[in-house]
């Protein structure tokens, strides 16, 4: 009798062992962290950062930091035409090959200053629990400047660039890049200014912060960001390319 008491209970504290291992629950793990976004850098920073307008696109660019959670399975994005209410879901950023992106690009979005979005993320992981919300963010798009060939011709050394505002900006940030290898890379700091009030514009390279003259047989690239009279307001045209000849 008390050879078969001591194998019954042990039966049941085996059992019980194992029930407990094979019913852990989400409760047993905790849920992802709070999602830090990217803080915006200013508008003439060479390396763009956080809540932004796409270049050469009508959409806006979220970007926030990673976490460090084995099982965490992605983010969810949520976005409203409200400061503070009537949030919805507007994509997922999943794991894939183990690896989770930290960036999201919105192009639904509508183009003109009454059209303002704000955005908040959220992490969740694989037993489906959420994180809390991150802090909300929001821009506004404006439409994109419409750039013209680099005149007279690229061979010219001190060129002059032209383009036409859509939307007539506050400010407006003119950046150029030479051609290294396969890569592009700041000649200065992106040149800001504040608009005279002409939708077109032609700008001499001296008057754009630039003074000496561009390299032969040379590549480069150009764009005009557009910054709106409001805060995380603007637009970027796409990037064109040019080639600086030989100079006869």
């Amino acid at each position: 009798m008390n050879t078969w008491f001591k194998t019954a209970f042990a039966l049941i504290v085996l059992l019980a062992i194992l029930w407990g291992c094979s019913n852990t629950t989400s409760n047993d793990v905790p849920p992802p962290e709070k999602v830090i976004l990217v803080p915006k850098t200013a508008e003439d920073d060479s390396l763009e950062r956080g809540i932004d307008a796409v270049d050469g696109k009508d959409a806006i660019y979220l970007e926030w930091y990673s976490q460090e959670n084995r099982r965490l399975a992605g983010y969810v994005i949520y976005r409203s035409e409200k400061a503070n209410q009537d949030f919805g879901e507007i994509g997922r950023v999943e794991k894939y090959y183990g690896i989770i992106d930290t960036t999201f690009i919105d192009d639904s979005v509508k183009v003109g200053v009454p059209y303002r979005y704000y955005y908040y993320v959220r992490a969740y992981d694989d037993l489906g629990q959420f994180g809390p919300p991150s802090d909300t963010v929001n821009y506004s798009l404006v439409g994109r400047p419409i750039l013209s060939p680099v005149r007279p011709i690229p061979s010219e050394r001190q060129p002059t660039f032209v383009w036409d505002f859509s939307y007539i900006p506050h400010e407006f940030i003119f950046r150029l890049q030479i051609k290294k290898g396969e890569n592009y890379h700041y000649l200065t700091k992106p040149f800001r200014q504040i608009v005279e009030y002409e939708p077109h514009q032609e700008w001499q390279l001296t008057d754009l912060g630039y003074n000496s003259p561009l390299d032969t047989g040379t590549s480069y690239r150009w764009r005009i960001d557009v910054v709106g009279s409001e805060s995380s307001q603007g637009a970027e045209s796409a990037w064109a390319e040019f080639r600086v000849g030989s100079g006869k």
